[in-house]
């Protein structure tokens, strides 16, 4: 009975012991995966990816640019033509800043829709050409009320100014 009672607690202190040894195994495994993803955000709104780049948030598709559409924008009058300003109250209000002296727009459109539809960038890097290759993913949800025009913007600095090939990644 007292080897019993001696022995008890080593053998809960070793199952202790190989649990935590495994639990760290699996978060050391989880953590790689997720070190692995293409899109892992660098900082808020910024990508890394072989290109950085920043999603500018709070724009709305005009109407004159209701066809679906993939482009590249260098000047703010063309961006203005294409997309406006849908600021909302509050710091995370603000529509992202643009700056057409050191930055370009790679802009994604859809037709307008009534299901719930989110584009997602997965990558932006070079390809064997030297062209800028933007893959993205376009996830369709559930029908809704109201229709949206599904868009996509991304703010990138001009030292990587390059023509600008789309994959769509389903």
């Amino acid at each position: 009975m007292i080897f019993i009672r001696k022995l008890f607690p080593l053998c809960v202190a070793i199952l202790i012991a190989l649990y935590a040894c495994n639990a760290i195994s699996d978060n050391a495994k989880t953590a790689s995966a997720e070190s692995s993803l293409e899109n892992t955000p660098q900082e808020v709104g910024t990508y890394l990816t072989d290109i950085p780049f920043t999603i500018a948030r709070n724009y709305f598709v005009r109407h004159e640019t209701s066809a679906a559409s993939e482009l590249v924008i260098h000047s703010r009058e063309d961006f203005e033509q294409a997309f406006g300003n849908a600021s909302q109250m509050g710091q995370s209000g603000e529509s992202t800043p643009i700056d057409f002296n050191e930055q370009f727009v790679i802009a994604l459109v859809f037709n307008n829709t009534d299901f719930a539809t989110e584009v997602r960038p997965l990558d932006l890097r070079h390809d064997s050409h030297e062209n800028l290759k933007l893959r993205y993913a376009l996830q369709v949800g559930e029908k809704q009320i109201q229709s949206l025009q599904p868009s996509l913007l991304l703010v990138v600095n001009k030292e990587y100014l390059a023509p600008v090939r789309f994959d769509r990644v389903d």
